[in-house]
């Protein structure tokens, strides 16, 4: 029997819209197809909410929130820029 890893993100900033930007920056990576990994998204007020299932094991997650993270570090920094 596989074991199934859940995680739940949740993510607040401190102004405006980020989490909206974030949020629909994020939302095709749901797409991304990988068998035994799953990926949902979505808006709790101001927050970003991400649960990732994964039975891949804890290198999968790890490496998935890795991604996740190195993304939502680069959309901070181009909204630091352009706003």
């Amino acid at each position: 029997m596989e074991s199934q890893l859940q995680i739940r993100v949740r993510l607040e900033f401190d102004f405006g819209r980020l989490s909206e930007v974030i949020y629909g920056a994020l939302k095709p990576d749901e797409r991304f197809e990988l068998r035994g990994l799953n990926l949902i998204s979505y808006l709790d007020g101001e927050r970003v909410v991400i649960e990732i299932e994964c039975s891949r094991g804890p290198r999968s997650v790890l490496m998935t929130l890795d991604d996740l993270f190195t993304a939502i570090s680069m959309i901070g920094d181009v909204c630091g820029l352009v706003g």
